[in-house]
């Protein structure tokens, strides 16, 4: 499972035409370890645009990418999974919620393979909280297995409309230990589970740590696992966090 974008040079308004020699091609760059959405497609372009106003060659400027380019962790980190499953990790934060929980909506898989959410509540946005939740529940009601959610305003507003519209098992936990028990005996080979949601308090990292394959990898690959948000996390959750 990987990122792939292609980007094809064409002069559609008669503007910038030392951005399209003739000899340019359409070329790929493609991402390993992340599963990006499509709206990076515009800031990848504009870097190519540059390299290409530089003299660089098309696969100079793909290499380069895909060697350079990326992103903290927690930010559409592609993480692999108990049983061979896969993690799509968006725990840093809620930020660009309804993009992502596409994405995974919309992403290749198996036949076999199942799709799965975790997700936490969307903070900071006031009096909009509400709206920007019942929203949610509207671009979730299909395309998932199982979606587990976790925080106060998932239990007000998002919960009661899933569970009366979506045909989908939808499961609402206390809190990111909970949410893990949820998935740790069911995630299979190929399947794709989605983590997304605010920070403080929610913590969903926490669930990924438990529920990748290689724990001792976390703080390499997660979000929040210096000592500071380990003894953060330490203190409200009231049990040892490593």
């Amino acid at each position: 499972m990987t990122s792939q974008f292609r980007f094809a040079f064409h002069n559609r308004f008669g503007s910038f035409p030392h951005f399209l020699p003739k000899e340019s091609q359409a070329f790929r760059v493609q991402f390993s370890q992340l599963v990006l959405a499509d709206h990076y497609a515009e800031s990848f372009a504009a870097a190519i645009l540059v390299a290409k106003e530089l003299g660089l060659k098309n696969t100079e400027i793909a290499t380069a990418l895909e060697k350079h380019f990326q992103l903290p962790p927690g930010r559409a980190s592609l993480i692999a999974g108990k049983n061979h499953s896969w993690i799509l990790d968006s725990s840093y934060n809620a930020s660009s919620m309804f993009s992502m929980v596409e994405l995974a909506k919309g992403l290749p898989l198996k036949k076999t393979a199942r799709r799965y959410a975790l997700l936490g509540d969307m903070r900071e946005f006031g009096e909009e909280t509400e709206w920007f939740h019942k929203k949610l529940a509207r671009i979730a009601n299909e395309g998932f297995d199982l979606i587990v959610l976790v925080g106060p305003a998932m239990a007000k507003y998002c919960y009661p409309i899933l569970r009366k519209k979506s045909a989908t098992e939808i499961i609402l936990a206390s809190d990111c230990f909970a949410a893990a028990e949820e998935f740790q005996h069911i995630l299979q080979k190929d399947d794709l589970l989605l983590v997304k949601g605010s920070q403080n308090t929610l913590f969903l990292e926490e669930a990924v740590k438990i529920l990748m394959d290689k724990p001792k990898q976390a703080k390499q690959l997660l979000c929040r696992q210096d000592n500071f948000w380990l003894q953060q996390k330490a203190q409200f959750f009231h049990r040892r966090i490593r």
